[in-house]
């Protein structure tokens, strides 16, 4: 009896289905709770809003960057049109040497045609020469502070061109108070266009003051900046990171007055720059376009004698300006891994954070307190725009560049045959604790070959390593000073972040 009526509770009682009525009602009862669950955690969102913005995102910023990097940047390369020739050039007179071997091993018949060739190599030669003749004479003529390596270029390819101008007396009456008149006008236009022209551009220079103390307990100095790039959620500062160096979050002000945060992407200790971001919602509320930007421009296309406006601080306080010229063009000023252009003008900045205008609105170049080193009062040094590009791009995408950690000469042909040495790059200093020196690598070894690819200046070496990123491992070949002769060693390195 007990068995039959466990069997009916089992079969009827346990699994019985509830009523059609019962699980509706339980249904609406589940959508009901998710529902107002969701509108208490929008309305609680809502009022704590503020507290995000102003702590936990700008904290999840800081130690999670790539978390929050939204868009990658891009800076294409500028072209070079001194290495350009340069290949071209030393192109041509490889083909006149193979076509001199060519004719030598020819036996005489075509004498014609012989003879048109080697015109043509002599030509070629003479051309080559004439260049070296006008590279020495350059040379023989820089300012003693100002240091170059051998340029194949000559001077006249730095100057600006010359402007024609209307001859005397043209439109002028007998007396000559015309002339007069028009040139004051002519003079007060030219001044108010210059005028309008640094109040404009001067919408783009920044200050940053670092929201945090210096490990010694003391302030940072402010700081300023320029805006150069903007993505679509981001305003991109370039800033002269020497004074502030680790500080990661900035107080950023505008010329308008307006407030905002902004964040450290990455610096590079060697040039002395680092890239910023701030909101660009945030920025455009404080009043911020894309027409405050400053583009990055193309310092190749920089003369002797063109107008510039430095930006920044030159004079000391943010938001000041200060115009001149370009008064020389150093090509060549081998640095740690670099082998940067210096672009060299009469105006005085105070203590860094200057920044090059061209009067098309471009960003040429960057005075950092690091080049401000190499020059004396009365004029300043800055890095061209188009040898910190790759860098800048590094930077701003919240990478670090590749370190290898030497200074060296360039070893041309004509060293190399006069010092029996190879051709390459003289290691004058293997920085101590760099990956270069812990591998090995020692002060008068000369590399030749770097990752598989022949080197033979810093500027190959320069844009060889701007290639990879911290940690990877490349081959290099050197050539090491033994008792008789230069012996071939080959060192393993993984590269550093610097």
């Amino acid at each position: 009896m007990e068995a039959e009526k466990e069997k009916f509770i089992r079969e009827n009682v346990v699994k019985r289905k509830k009523p059609f009525r019962e699980r509706l009602a339980h249904f609406f009862g589940l959508v009901l709770g998710a529902v107002l669950f969701g509108v208490i955690a929008s309305a609680v969102f809502v009022v704590t809003m503020p507290f995000w913005e102003e702590t936990a995102f700008p904290y999840l910023e800081e130690r999670f960057p790539d978390l929050f990097h939204q868009q990658e940047v891009t800076i294409p390369a500028d072209h070079d049109p001194v290495a350009t020739r340069a290949a071209e050039t030393e192109s041509v007179t490889e083909e006149a040497a193979e076509t001199r071997k060519a004719d030598e091993a020819q036996p005489s018949g075509s004498e014609s045609a012989g003879s048109t060739e080697m015109t043509s190599g002599t030509e070629s030669a003479g051309a080559t020469d004439e260049a070296q003749m006008s590279a020495e004479e350059t040379e023989a003529t820089l300012p003693d502070n100002v240091v170059v390596a051998f340029d194949p270029e000559p001077d006249q390819e730095d100057l600006a061109e010359p402007v024609q101008e209307e001859p005397a007396g043209t439109g002028q009456d007998s007396a000559g108070g015309e002339s007069v008149a028009e040139a004051a006008a002519d003079r007060i236009a030219y001044s108010n266009e210059t005028t309008n022209q640094a109040a404009q551009f001067n919408h783009a220079v920044v200050s940053l003051q670092a929201d945090s103390i210096n490990a010694d307990g003391s302030v940072y100095p402010v700081a300023s900046g320029i805006l150069w790039n903007a993505t679509k959620s981001e305003y991109y500062i370039l800033m002269d990171y020497s004074k502030v160096r680790g500080a990661t979050a900035f107080d950023v002000t505008f010329y308008n007055g307006g407030k905002i945060r902004a964040i450290l992407e990455g610096a590079d200790d060697v040039t002395g720059i680092a890239v910023v971001t701030c909101d660009r919602r945030e920025a455009e509320l404080a009043g911020i376009t894309n027409e405050d930007i400053i583009p990055l421009g193309n310092s190749y296309n920089v003369r002797i004698g063109n107008t510039v406006y430095c930006l920044g601080s030159p004079s000391g306080p943010i938001w000041s300006v200060a115009l001149g010229m370009i008064s020389y063009v150093s090509r060549s000023n081998p640095g740690i891994d670099t082998d940067l252009r210096y672009l060299y003008s009469d105006i005085e900045v105070v203590d860094g954070g200057g920044f090059l205008v061209n009067a098309g609105g471009e960003l040429i170049g960057v005075v950092t307190s690091n080049t401000q080193s190499l020059t004396d009062g009365g004029k300043s040094a800055a890095i061209a725009i188009s040898d910190l590009k790759k860098i800048i791009e590094t930077l701003s995408n919240g990478s670090r560049a590749a370190y290898l950690g030497i200074q060296g000469t360039n070893v041309t042909e004509e060293i190399a045959a006069d010092k029996q040495i190879p051709v390459g790059i003289y290691v004058s200093n293997a920085l101590i604790g760099a990956p270069a020196y812990n591998s090995g690598i020692q002060n008068g070894d000369v590399i030749t070959r770097f990752d598989g690819v022949d080197v033979s200046t810093m500027r190959e070496l320069q844009s060889l390593l701007a290639q990879h990123s911290p940690g990877d491992q490349v081959v290099v070949i050197i050539y090491r000073q033994g008792r008789t002769d230069y012996v071939r060693q080959s060192y393993r390195i993984t590269l550093g972040s610097r």
